[in-house]
Parts: structure tokens; C-alpha cells; sequence
């Protein structure tokens, strides 16, 4: 099995590849088209804006090539921004579309300033499951998941929703699992063993 990471200019490319070298996937970095159309399955980081992301996917002709390994199936990946652009658009920095690959709204993480409340959700916290899944189990669901970010994601459709998350008492969609797509508001590759292990979870049966 090969696994193609897309090349995204500023993530953590190289902590995912090693995440992905930890259980010898068969992985590459790369932003050619051509040479990703060749992968069994996508890994979609990113560190950045919406609409900054999407433009990549679009100038690199990408965006086509993610809709057809979901037509076919093919297993799709992903990780905290390239979590959010599997939605159909985001309100950052004005409307944005997405993938539209699931079906929902990536929005700013609501904070009252009068309650000291923090606008970015940085660090630890736990995921609570909210199904049954081979992914993440209820004794994963135990551990401490490594968060960076400001937007949220929400879902149109409930099953999808893997894990939910708290913070500033707000309860949002930590992870999705449907059908060939599976993606995590957290980072994986920066939780640890049982972080790591999502990876493997996923892209092997």
C-alpha cells in the first residue's frame, strides 16, 4: 500500500512521514498530481488558513484528484486544517468553500473575554467517543490528544462524528469517521504512541 501525503508549503510534513515510518507505511511527500494519483490512500495535513489551502489545492491541481480517490473510495486522510477542508466551507477571513466531501460549517470557536476564556484551543485534551470504531477505541479515547487551532468544525450529519471534544465548556467535533474518510481536528503524529497509532488504524485494514 502507498500512501500519498500532500505537500502542503508550511505543516508538519516529516512528524507525519515518520508517524507513518513508525509501522512501515509505504509513504510519500509530494504535490505532483501525477505522482499522488499513484497512492492508495490521501494524508491531507496543513497549518494555516482556509482559503489559503484551498487555492494550494487548486493552483497544484489537486482539488480533482482528491474528489476522484473519494468517487472511488480510496482512503482520505484528514489532520487538523486538512481536517476542516473536507467540509463545505468555512467562515475565515470571510466564506470559503471547501471539499465539500462531508457535508457542514467550519466555524470560530466561541469565547466570552468578560470569563477570561482563550480564542485558541492550544494544547492537551481528551477526545470522547462517540461510536464504535476500529480508529480510535474507548480505551484510546482515555488518553490526552495534542490540539492547535481557533475554528471548529460542525458536521451537517451526526453519524459522522467520531469523537466531540471540550473547551471553554463548548462541546465541537474532534474527529469524523464516514464511509472512506476519516479526519482529526488534533494532531496525531504530535500525541505519542496512541496518537501514532491512529494512522495505522486507518489506512490498514
Amino acid at each position: 500500500m502507498k500512501i500519498g501525503i500532500i505537500k502542503f508549503s508550511t505543516t508538519n510534513l516529516f512528524s507525519i512521514k515518520s508517524a507513518c515510518d513508525y509501522y512501515s507505511l509505504n509513504s510519500i511527500i509530494s504535490n505532483s498530481s501525477k505522482e499522488l494519483s499513484k497512492a492508495d490512500a490521501l494524508i491531507l495535513p496543513g497549518v494555516g488558513s482556509f482559503k489559503s489551502a484551498m487555492n494550494f489545492l487548486k493552483e497544484n491541481n489537486l482539488f480533482d484528484l482528491i474528489n476522484e480517490f473519494n468517487l472511488k473510495q480510496k482512503k482520505i486522510m484528514g489532520i487538523c486544517l486538512g481536517f476542516q477542508i473536507l467540509f463545505s466551507e468555512s467562515e475565515e477571513f470571510g466564506k470559503s468553500n471547501g471539499l465539500n466531501l462531508i457535508s457542514g460549517k467550519v466555524k470560530s470557536i466561541p469565547y466570552q473575554k468578560k470569563l477570561n476564556q482563550k480564542k485558541i484551543h492550544t494544547g492537551w485534551n481528551k477526545i470522547l467517543l462517540q461510536k464504535q470504531s476500529k480508529i480510535i477505541s474507548k480505551s484510546d479515547s482515555e488518553n490526552f490528544y495534542y490540539f492547535t487551532h481557533s475554528f471548529y468544525a460542525q458536521p451537517s450529519n451526526t453519524q459522522a462524528v467520531l469523537t466531540n471534544s471540550l473547551f471553554n465548556n463548548f462541546s465541537f467535533c474532534s474527529s469524523i469517521e464516514h464511509e472512506n474518510l476519516f479526519g482529526c481536528q488534533f494532531h496525531p503524529e504530535k500525541s505519542g504512541k496512541e496518537g501514532i497509532k491512529i494512522y495505522y488504524n486507518f489506512l490498514i485494514d
